[in-house]
């Protein structure tokens, strides 16, 4: 709580520490990300390695043409609309209370229990609160730099579930600290 009575001096001080040291936790991983050996795993389960969203553009471009001009189709179905679609759906699933409380991960069986979430079913109400009350936080005029910081690990966690197909319950893990 020492938090909230300090100075603005003393918090601007503090987040350039936890800046700092989210830099140093983070940089030494940086290199090994962007080698071949890295990116091999992203380029089979990555969201773009898979080619259903282009062979729904096709369809969806084709069967459209018949009914409706070219120019129309063509904005209706694209690239940046598909996937964008797919990244928020992925989103979506990630954060949601059926995911995380109450069946949890349906693609391993070996990890989880069948109809049993990632968490207590008694967390939930303080889930949904703390989202509440972090999304209320963004329509304050007063905004608290503490609950700034939750927000942005919040969403930065969702990445590499959005960007795969979903959720997984070792994709997901970085969220937790952030629940």
């Amino acid at each position: 709580w020492s938090f909230l009575y300090t100075s603005v001096k003393t918090r601007k001080l503090q987040l350039i520490h936890l800046c700092i040291a989210l830099l140093i936790t983070i940089l030494p991983l940086l290199p090994s990300l962007f080698t071949h050996q890295g990116m091999a795993r992203f380029e089979h389960v990555g969201l773009f390695a898979d080619d259903g969203p282009v062979m729904e553009i096709v369809e969806a471009r084709t069967f459209c043409t018949q009914h409706f001009p070219r120019i129309l189709c063509y904005a209706d179905s694209n690239k940046i609309l598909v996937y964008g679609r797919n990244m928020l759906n992925s989103f979506v699933q990630t954060i949601s209370p059926d995911y995380l409380f109450i069946n949890g991960d349906n693609n391993t069986v070996y990890l989880d229990a069948e109809h049993f979430g990632n968490l207590h079913y008694y967390l939930l109400p303080f889930y949904l609160l703390g989202l509440v009350y972090l999304i209320s936080t963004l329509y304050s005029s007063k905004k608290k730099t503490f609950e700034l910081l939750i927000l942005v690990g919040f969403l930065i966690s969702t990445i590499p579930a959005v960007l795969t197909h979903g959720p997984q319950l070792v994709r997901t893990s970085s969220l937790l600290p952030f629940l």
